[in-house]
């Protein structure tokens, strides 16, 4: 369950991807951009940043598992920056 500061957050990014979508699809200039936007955000080289942030950060997270300083009741705790960086492949944040 979410608290509330994060349905807040949840909340307000919402409103800010309505905000940016509608400001796109209302020019159309902006518009015929929109497919090289998405052909760059999944250019190979992005992709494997994606995956090397991704593959760190469970590596990170099963090493400490292993070791026993990190269990599955400090999901929500695991450091904010590294989890939102690789937020895009993980499933950390379904639990919180």
């Amino acid at each position: 369950m979410l608290t509330s500061r994060q349905l807040a957050v949840v909340v307000w990014l919402a409103i800010f991807v309505l905000f940016v979508l509608v400001l796109a699809l209302a020019k159309k200039d902006m518009r015929s951009s929109i497919p090289a936007v998405l052909k760059s955000l999944s250019s190979p080289k992005l992709l494997a940043l994606f995956a090397t942030i991704i593959g760190y950060n469970i590596a990170v997270v099963w090493c400490l598992w292993r070791v026993g300083y990190w269990d599955a009741s400090m999901l929500c705790g695991t450091p904010r920056v590294p989890r939102r960086l690789s937020y895009l492949g993980t499933k950390f944040a379904e639990a919180c």
